[in-house]
């Protein structure tokens, strides 16, 4: 479903959904994956895998309704309307030819099915979006990369991740699941953007998807088992060993995402 919802609510009662935004109307938005808001809250950025996008919003109406912004002014070309980060493939199937943005300039990295041969079929595309440190912070699984981005759209660099796909940012650090489990890197305020992830997981665990930091600063890690899924909580890890031992804790699905809400 190629839309995005509000709920009204607090703590774990929400209910009463509506359309903020959808497609076609919002022309890049197509089977978004992930969000992430401006500090003022006025901008929200939605990653989308079938576009292979990160399309930007205006809040408006009330924060009832979202409208897509200008095109990021660092990019020059053909864009779905919203762009905020391009593909580096402007050939995806049943989205309209756009002007590709190669990863080395910031374009966001695509796998495709072997067909159809005429146009690319995204197996593979962006994921997680994170607005911290005055910058914004995308994953990039089949680019094997977080890449960063200024208020402009600029290409500010990348870390190295195998496959990431969720970003979280908790304890001054930046945190990516991917390939094995968790990667985190030092996330100093302000510039220069730089990232320095280890070449191995800072907390291994297969199948780790979504965190949250929750009572008690421990970490919260959704994991995407076939057989007995289950998600993990780690004590905060600035304060154990390098490899913290899980504690696992039963849920009734194979979860991509958590979230900790207060309430």
């Amino acid at each position: 479903m190629s839309e995005v919802l509000g709920y009204s609510g607090s703590g774990s009662s929400w209910s009463g959904a509506w359309v903020i935004a959808q497609y076609p109307a919002a022309e890049a938005l197509w089977h978004p994956f992930d969000f992430t808001f401006s500090p003022d809250g006025s901008l929200c950025y939605v990653s989308n895998q079938d576009t292979n996008v990160v399309a930007r919003y205006k809040v408006a109406q009330g924060r009832k309704r979202m409208i897509a912004a200008a095109i990021a002014p660092a990019l020059h070309g053909n864009f779905l309307g919203g762009t905020f980060v391009a593909s580096s493939s402007g050939n995806l199937c049943k989205v309209r030819a756009t002007t590709p943005v190669d990863e080395q300039h910031g374009g966001l990295g695509v796998t495709c099915d072997a067909q159809p041969t005429d146009c690319c079929k995204p197996t593979h595309s962006v994921r997680g979006v994170l607005w911290a440190n005055g910058a914004l912070y995308v994953a990039d699984e089949p680019g094997n990369a977080v890449r960063i981005y200024g208020e402009d759209g600029t290409y500010l660099g990348n870390g190295s991740v195998p496959a990431p796909v969720h970003l979280l940012e908790a304890f001054g650090h930046l945190y990516a699941t991917g390939t094995g489990g968790i990667f985190i890197s030092d996330l100093a305020p302000g510039p220069p953007w730089t990232l320095s992830f280890p070449p191995t997981p800072s907390i291994q665990l297969e199948d780790a998807a979504g965190m949250t930091v929750g009572p008690n600063n421990w970490l919260y890690v959704a994991t995407r088992r076939k057989t007995g899924a289950q998600s993990c909580v780690f004590p905060h890890p600035d304060a154990v060993a390098a490899q913290p031992e899980p504690k696992p804790f039963p849920v009734h699905a194979e979860p991509e995402f958590i979230l900790y809400v207060p309430g």
